[in-house]
């Protein structure tokens, strides 16, 4: 793809691959790149957050990007990572990603404090100014109405593209397309994919998931691309519930299947000590990929509270009157503890209890 054409397809974020000392490893990123080629991607992004960018230090991030470059030696464009927490260092990571080389940068608004409107487009222009490339607006929290990303398409130099991961993103991308024209080159989805069929119907023009699934996404975008709906969403059906598991546990999920000849080794990031105690207690995952056995919860034994709940949910009143037996009004329709508590003591509202109805 010449780098001036528009960008279309299937975009994957490299995952970060990170060793046991916590060290980024290189040349897995560069394995990546090979595989997202042999998968037939049309693009690669680095670093995103699902490059985990957050955790970077600068140096890694200009490193990962010159390496990805260097990998895909043109035969891909990339599309650098230039989030920040504010203007100055957004300005200062976008000129260090202009000089890696890459083809595009994509950016979040300051992802700490947004600011207001104003703030935010000073942000964009400065960003652009400062890459001299096609810059995307990454769109995922609430802040900025498809009135102001069309204003920002339209008018600021550079900013061409939108990736849209506010919710509804379907919709999104519908309020932003309409009347757009040719202010911008494309919108493209994120989220892993799972809204992916929704969104090319309204109009998407490509895609940022991951590298582990890589080349079942082409295969979705290119059944869809060829007219074959039918087609491309059976492929989907069957990638849909790997994306909820991503959605649930996280990229833990992405880095284990990216062992398929791709990563010798899966950890989250090192430097997240407390973060990846608390994600193995919730999946049964060490940091080396090796599957726990979790505690068998067993059932409590009785206790004196147990006995006395049990007797709460007899299934009938036990409030008995000798002209008419016991009260068929049901314990399950108490409302509170209290009211069933007046039940059992004659005192209850309920006109079928009351010793004086």
């Amino acid at each position: 793809m010449n780098r001036h054409e528009p960008f279309r397809g299937i975009f994957p974020v490299v995952l970060t691959p990170i060793g046991a000392d916590g060290d980024v490893l290189y040349d897995e990123l560069t394995k990546q790149v090979e595989f997202c080629l042999a998968g037939g991607a049309h693009g690669l992004v680095f670093p995103v957050l699902g490059s985990e960018f957050q955790y970077l230090t600068q140096q890694e991030r200009r490193r990962g990007m010159e390496t990805i470059v260097r990998a895909a030696d043109g035969r891909l464009p990339v599309v650098g990572g230039v989030a920040a927490p504010s203007r100055q260092v957004a300005v200062e990571v976008t000129r260090e990603a202009a000089g890696t080389g890459v083809d595009a940068v994509i950016a979040l608004p300051p992802y700490i404090s947004a600011g207001s409107a104003a703030e935010i487009r000073t942000y964009y222009e400065e960003v652009a100014a400062a890459a001299g490339r096609p810059v995307f607006v990454q769109h995922t929290t609430a802040g900025m109405t498809s009135d102001f990303l069309q204003k920002l398409l339209r008018e600021v130099e550079h900013v061409r593209y939108l990736k849209e991961e506010m919710q509804p993103s379907a919709h999104q991308i519908s309020a932003v397309l309409a009347g757009i024209g040719d202010a911008c080159d494309g919108v493209f989805g994120g989220a892993h994919g799972r809204w992916m069929l929704s969104e090319m119907a309204r109009g998407a023009h490509g895609f940022m998931p991951a590298t582990e699934a890589v080349d079942v996404h082409v295969q979705v975008w290119d059944a869809w691309q060829s007219g074959n709906e039918a087609e491309a969403r059976r492929i989907y059906g069957q990638l849909l519930p790997f994306i909820n598991l991503v959605l649930l546990i996280g990229l833990p999920v992405c880095k284990t299947l990216l062992q398929r000849g791709v990563l010798q080794r899966r950890h989250a990031h090192a430097r997240l000590a407390d973060a990846g105690r608390r994600r193995r207690a919730r999946t049964g995952c060490d940091s080396g990929g090796a599957a726990t056995a979790l505690p068998r919860l067993e059932p409590p034994g009785p206790s004196h509270r147990g006995a006395r709940s049990r007797r709460r949910q007899s299934p009938w009143c036990p409030v008995r009157r000798p002209d008419r037996g016991s009260c068929s009004h049901r314990p399950g329709s108490c409302r509170r503890r209290r009211e069933w508590s007046l039940h059992r003591n004659g005192r209850s509202n309920h006109r079928a209890c009351r010793p004086d109805s």
